[in-house]
């Protein structure tokens, strides 16, 4: 009888270490449900970019890093595919004035059609796209690109005839798979962008 009562005390102890006791039972409070977060491509687009010379204006997701300069506004999912060279390592656009005023640097291609514009900027490597056709349902004509692998990702290549002298350029990347998500939030900030 004396060894028992040690082990019932200790049984006792850890039943009531572990919430459990033999009197009355208690409620056992519940932790709160985790609240879901969105995800990078669900982000509010009320990030206002714009070129230090005004002559382009879009709105992007909010919290996301980007890059204005003369021509050209580059917003991503991370710093790093901000700052990515080649192939980014998370979802990226890049818009760049073309040929026109306010365009981004001279690329040689004033004058150009927007096929040749599109073939030029096919050969970076973030934005190596299919054959180009038709974009419907965009304030301006453009034609479009789109490829897909699991080392390059998602690489989607549009180039907008904002005037008869003026082209932008919209380079889209994700990682592979993820082109579905972040098409929708392309055409919304396609939908505010503004070229004076």
């Amino acid at each position: 009888m004396k060894r028992a009562i040690p082990i019932l005390l200790g049984l006792s102890f850890i039943l009531s270490a572990c919430g459990e006791s033999g009197g009355a039972n208690e409620a056992t409070p519940t932790p709160p449900e985790a609240q879901p977060t969105a995800g990078p491509y669900e982000a509010p687009l009320s990030a206002r970019l714009e070129t230090p010379d005004g002559a382009l204006t879009i709105y992007g997701p909010e919290g996301w890093p980007a890059l204005t300069a003369l021509g050209y506004v580059r917003i991503a999912a991370t710093e790093g595919a901000l700052q990515d060279t080649g192939i980014p390592s998370a979802a990226r656009l890049t818009l760049t004035v073309a040929t026109g005023p306010g365009r981004a640097q001279d690329f040689h291609l004033d004058g150009s059609t927007p096929r040749a514009i599109y073939a030029y900027f096919a050969l970076f490597p973030e934005s190596r796209a299919g054959r180009p056709s038709e974009a419907a349902g965009l304030p301006w004509p453009a034609i479009e690109g789109h490829s897909s692998g699991d080392r390059e990702g998602d690489q989607h290549l549009l180039v907008l005839t904002i005037n008869d002298e003026t082209t932008v350029v919209v380079q889209a990347f994700t990682p592979a798979g993820e082109w579905e998500l972040f098409a929708g939030m392309v055409r919304a900030m396609l939908e505010t962008l503004e070229v004076r």
